[in-house]
């Protein structure tokens, strides 16, 4: 149901693979901006590590969520209000 212009927060790849290809805009919750120069490279790291882990390869998770990533989130949310609205 995204529209052109719209901004979704996700930590899903996938997800915002597709809200780029729909003109939109996405934002991880560490503040990473999705766009259409990185997001086929975020996608490519994602499925490799998903292959390795159904190799039956045990890999780290993610790292632990900090005050540094909320300021992080914060910040990119902040650039995104003042450039979209």
């Amino acid at each position: 149901m995204v529209e052109e212009g719209d901004l979704v927060i996700t930590a899903d790849i996938p997800l915002a693979d597709r809200v780029i290809t729909k003109d939109a805009h996405a934002i991880d919750h560490r503040g990473e901006l999705y766009t259409k120069d990185n997001i086929k490279q975020y996608l490519a790291m994602r499925n490799l590590m998903e292959s390795i882990r159904e190799m039956g390869e045990i890999t780290k998770g993610p790292k632990p969520f900090t005050q540094k990533d909320a300021q992080m989130f914060a910040n990119q949310f902040n650039k995104f209000l003042q450039k979209h609205i």
